[in-house]
């Protein structure tokens, strides 16, 4: 993870933001209301609880585009809030209305929520399989890619060996044989050093040792003043076909290389394909786990209506009066009540006033 560098000076610790104590009650009371929705995850809540303060309490104009962005989250999570409010408030209403139907009502909400969750918990299982074959798959495919790119660089550096003995052996023919060859040397002492530098390549042909005894004789001696023997012995020393010989395995490699290229080519392509797929699966499971804690709340949500469900039209009516302070008086910032904490109350909100 990489962290802003700190200017001079600058504290590193994690900064408190501070409001005034307007601002700052609103805020503590967004916080509630998110850090306790319904139907979301633990860390879904405490994700948005931690958001609210960075997000709310600057006024519009000083947010940037995150900011915004995490303002339209917050936002709709109130909304979903206030919807549950809502159906609270109408629940009421009907008990009052008609308790019989109410309850009916409640008891069918109930059952189909049941009846929902179970086909969702089938789905779950399937969408657990496939993400779970989706990450066997990723894994052989980065298998597959691990061995395709070691096959690849085994030939590149074979490849790139013959290269270096191909140019080690040219700058000897070139700085040591052709000057022995051509007598292209002062003092015998150099001719000894080209001759001792000569024998490494001698033996990585693996010339016989008879072989090189004549040419370190041989190549003592001025081309003019040769015998016909040091004359063949310095063609048969000199490596023009084992140069070739190299040239030719270096070309050779080109074939693997290439065929191993594409087979590197294909499987990242492979492996990009199958974490598209496992990303995809994963995605569909935690739809399907959401689906699942929103049927789960329903459900909890009537069977409590249904257990605390009014005996009296006095019991009707009074969580009825509930329903509507519920959602007509802004709670304490103690409380879990839903609410709309940042409504303008019939008056342009200020600079100072945030949390819009």
């Amino acid at each position: 993870m990489f962290k802003r560098a700190a200017p001079v000076g600058e504290h590193t610790e994690t900064k408190r933001i501070k409001f005034q104590s307007n601002v700052e009650e609103k805020i503590e009371i967004v916080r509630k209301q998110v850090g306790n929705a319904v139907a979301r995850s633990d860390e879904c809540c405490v994700m948005l609880e931690n958001m609210v303060p960075g997000c709310l309490g600057p006024a519009m104009d000083e947010r940037d585009e995150l900011q915004t962005e995490a303002v339209e989250m917050i936002g709709k999570v109130i909304h979903a809030i206030e919807e549950l409010a809502l159906k609270d408030l109408q629940l009421a209403e009907e008990i009052c209305e008609d308790p019989e139907a109410a309850k009916k009502k409640l008891e069918e909400g109930a059952k189909d929520a049941q009846a929902g969750k179970d086909v969702a918990e089938k789905d779950k299982s399937a969408k657990l399989k496939a993400a779970q074959d989706a990450k066997a798959a990723l894994a052989k495919a980065d298998d597959t890619l691990k061995k395709a790119n070691k096959g690849l660089h085994k030939l590149e550096d074979e490849k790139a060996a013959l290269k270096n003995k191909r140019d080690r052996v040219e700058d000897a023919f070139i700085q040591h044989f052709v000057p022995i060859r051509d007598g292209d040397w002062g003092p015998l002492s150099e001719a000894q050093g080209h001759i001792q530098a000569l024998r490494p390549i001698f033996q990585l042909f693996d010339y016989e040792d008879s072989l090189m005894a004549a040419f370190e004789k041989a190549g003592i001696h001025k081309p003019d003043v040769r015998k016909y023997f040091d004359n063949e012995t310095i063609k048969c020393a000199a490596f023009d076909e084992q140069k070739a010989n190299l040239d030719k395995e270096i070309a050779a490699k080109a074939a693997p290389i290439g065929k191993a290229q594409k087979a590197q080519q294909a499987a990242e392509a492979a492996k990009a394909a199958a974490a598209q797929k496992y990303n995809h699966a994963l995605e569909d499971l935690g739809n399907i786990l959401g689906a699942i804690r929103k049927l789960l709340a329903g459900l909890f949500g009537a069977r409590r209506e249904l257990e605390h469900f009014p005996a009296t039209p006095q019991e009707a009516d009074a969580k009825r009066q509930r329903a509507k302070a519920a959602l007509e008086e802004p709670p304490s910032p103690g409380t879990t009540r839903v609410a709309r904490p940042c409504q303008k109350q019939g008056q342009e909100r200020t600079k100072s006033q945030g949390c819009s």
